[in-house]
């Protein structure tokens, strides 16, 4: 398994994750939403996988060998695991090094905005990567997921509004610490624990679910 998480990582040139650094510092520095930047990063790396092996039809070749199906969609799920946690580093290093290196005030993430991020990020993946197995298309699926990705951001910035308390236009600079807040809105204390424990399983599932589909297909 480890090989096929070492694959997912080379898919992409170290120029890329290079690039990924620069832009997570540049749209920090310039006060764009971190946690939006967050988010946008990490769908963006995910699921660029999904990409590559499609036009290297690489499921066919991994299928050929020796390999537990099973395995090949746990491997992908440690991999956007892997990428949730390495990208939420990277941000607090460029807010802690900000922090100390510019007397401007930069937004910096909260234990709970951690929390809310990796929970977030979990049922991101939950969501979508079963999407991805169930259609024999990628584009077929990337369109539904974006149309999904389109459909939760309507209703995830009237929720935002409601807890910010916006007055007549959401202010997109100030929206960082509003997922916290939804977070503690709807869930009891301890809100973001058990909003990660709650999303960890969430994210089991829907590896069983995928697993289940990407068994059923013909490659």
């Amino acid at each position: 398994m480890f090989i096929l998480i070492k694959k997912d990582i080379q898919a992409n040139h170290w120029g890329i994750y290079v690039g990924t650094i620069i832009f997570l510092l540049m749209t920090y520095l310039i006060t764009l939403p971190p946690t939006i930047i967050y988010l946008l990063t990490c769908f963006t790396i995910i699921f660029s996988a999904f990409s590559y092996d499609d036009k290297a039809d690489a499921n066919r070749y991994f299928l050929s060998m020796p390999i537990i199906k099973a395995d090949i969609v746990k491997s992908r799920y440690l991999y956007s695991i892997v990428i949730i946690i390495g990208t939420l580093l990277i941000q607090l290093i460029i807010m802690i090094m900000t922090h100390f290196t510019f007397a401007t005030h930069f937004y910096m993430y909260s234990w709970q905005d951690s929390i809310t991020l990796i929970g977030m990020a979990f049922l991101m993946i939950a969501i979508f990567t079963p999407v991805v197995y169930y259609f024999h298309s990628i584009i077929n699926a990337m369109f539904s997921i974006l149309f999904l990705v389109g459909l939760s951001t309507m209703v995830m910035m009237g929720e935002l509004d409601k807890v910010l308390s916006f007055t007549n236009t959401i202010i997109f600079n100030d929206i960082d610490h509003g997922f916290s807040l939804l977070v503690e809105k709807y869930f009891p204390s301890p809100a973001h624990v058990l909003f990660i424990v709650c999303a960890s399983i969430l994210l089991y599932l829907s590896m069983l679910i995928s697993t289940f589909l990407f068994k059923k297909k013909d490659y």
